[in-house]
């Protein structure tokens, strides 16, 4: 598992690496793709843990089903930020980067009560804890970068 989760990460680290340093090197028609790619794989991303959560909630006792409805509401927040309009517009753009981040903190704040309830193994927890900071990093070096380059 933990070899796949860093594979994970290298679309994120990719991206903030082209929008970070690469404009002036690599033409605007490759790196302009990059914020939104991005954003709909953390979307995605999102997606699948909020999926883990809802397989979760069937072994789970009823009284955990508010861990369900949360996921569901973040995965609809962050999918909401990637189809959002205004791919031009880099600050707008950054802001829904600073989502979808704040949406996999939220997931990840969630894993860890269940870590720290019994419901998930303690090495789940720490690697969410790993994979989190460098999809959250990455996304907030692609945001950083975005409002830099708008002049916000």
């Amino acid at each position: 598992m933990t070899i796949l989760g860093l594979l994970g990460l290298i679309p994120f680290f990719a991206c903030a690496g082209v929008v970070a340093f690469a404009p002036p090197i690599l033409p605007a028609a490759i790196t302009s793709y990059a914020p939104a790619t991005a954003l709909i794989y953390g979307a995605v991303i999102a997606a699948y843990l909020a999926g883990a959560h809802a397989g979760a909630m069937f072994t789970a006792p009823a009284s955990e089903n508010r861990r369900f409805l949360l996921g569901q509401v973040l995965l609809l927040v962050a999918f909401f930020a990637a189809l959002a309009p205004g791919a031009a517009d880099e600050a707008a753009m950054a802001i829904r980067h600073i989502v979808v981040a704040g949406v996999l903190l939220a997931l990840w704040a969630q894993d860890r009560a269940a870590v720290g309830g019994g419901a998930l193994p303690a090495w789940y927890g720490r690697l969410r804890t790993m994979l989190t900071a460098g999809a959250v990093g990455s996304l907030l070096v692609i945001s950083a970068s975005l409002f830099f380059r708008s002049g916000f």
